[in-house]
């Protein structure tokens, strides 16, 4: 029990890396080719740009904490606890990934660099948040 409070946090992590690159590096990718301005010219508004961007985000979470979910409850990980409880926290985890991205994404236009430059913050900000209770504070 005791190393699966410290291991699961780092997967948890660790699963939303490859979704937090894809994002940035589309998002950011459609404003480096004016994606996004000519479908503004079309009549499409900014909030249903944004939209779309969460739909998509939510449905590729969702399918990715299913599938974590699965893993952890017929693993037998999840044997104590509230299997809901814990699936809308991880869920709620990654939904909260999205505004990150789009905060980060307003810094850029160029996509690779910008997908590289936020997957990097968002795992150093990780293991920032992870510091033994021996680390000293600085």
């Amino acid at each position: 029990m005791g190393l699966m409070l410290k291991v699961l946090p780092w997967f948890l992590m660790l699963m939303f890396i490859p979704l937090v690159y894809r994002v940035t590096y589309r998002i950011v990718k459609e404003k480096e080719l004016g994606t996004k301005e000519l479908m503004t010219m079309m009549g499409m508004n900014a909030s249903s740009y944004w939209f779309s961007w969460l739909f998509y985000f939510t449905c590729v979470n969702t399918l990715l904490c299913t599938t974590a979910w699965t893993v952890l409850f017929f693993g037998g990980v999840l044997r104590y606890t509230s299997i809901g409880v814990i699936y809308f926290t991880i869920w709620l985890f990654g939904e909260a990934i999205f505004g990150y991205i789009m905060f980060c994404q307003s810094f850029f236009t160029e996509a690779r660099p910008a997908a590289v430059v936020t997957t990097i913050v968002y795992f150093g900000s990780a293991i920032s948040l992870n510091l033994p209770e021996f680390a000293p504070f600085w």
